[in-house]
């Protein structure tokens, strides 16, 4: 799945992951062990984790991408649906 780059900021990240029953966004730490390649903004962070380096997704570990827009990670609770 090609990850949807649409919030342009951290505040609008963070209504959306409340808008969606979560606590609000994850921190730096808590996306450590989620290997995703996908750009997303965190409570203190913006980019994404990866367990091993691979083309295209950058090195093991925390990956920064530039400016723009971006996914959000959420953490505590969300929609089951």
């Amino acid at each position: 799945t090609t990850p949807v780059y649409i919030y342009d900021n951290r505040s609008v990240a963070e209504q959306a992951c409340v808008d969606a029953n979560f606590k609000g966004l994850c921190s730096k730490d808590d996306i450590n062990g989620f290997s995703m390649c996908a750009d997303g903004w965190c409570s203190d962070f913006k980019g994404y984790w990866m367990a091993t380096k691979q083309t295209g997704c950058g090195e093991a570990g925390y990956n920064e991408d530039g400016p723009g827009p971006a996914g959000a990670y959420c953490c505590g609770g969300g929609d089951s649906e």
